[in-house]
């Protein structure tokens, strides 16, 4: 009994440790991408600093290769919510936009998703 209750301790100890590298590597490729920002919000759309409307916008980065998609799959969204914010979320381990296991990451920092959704909730159209 004990060797397989260590077996299932084992599988659980790595379930949670694979959760949390999957969680890492998407923070750090919402840090690539908060980099891309920095850069564009400096030139903007030509009229003055601003973030992009749209990932899209960014274009081509000569020797850069940034996913749009989380370590789980799902896209990153992108939302910018005045020319000098925006907001880059990942779904999560779940799946669902708009709920507490998302990872929001926002001009430079990771913040709570309960309180980010609290100010500014996710449309239905989103």
């Amino acid at each position: 009994m004990l060797k397989r209750s260590g077996l299932v301790m084992g599988w659980l100890i790595g379930a949670a440790c694979a959760g949390g590298l999957s969680t890492m590597s998407t923070q750090d490729t919402m840090r690539d991408w908060g980099t891309a920002l920095k850069f564009f919000y400096v030139r903007g759309y030509g009229s003055g600093p601003e973030f992009p409307r749209a990932l899209a916008d960014i274009g081509e980065i000569p020797g850069v290769t940034l996913s749009t998609k989380d370590e789980w799959g799902a896209e990153l969204t992108y939302r910018r919510t005045d020319l000098d914010h925006y907001q880059l979320i990942s779904r999560g381990p779940n799946g669902e936009l708009g709920d507490s296991d998302d990872i929001i990451y926002s001009n430079g920092l990771f913040y709570e998703p309960d309180k980010v959704y609290s100010e500014r909730p996710i449309r239905s159209d989103s």
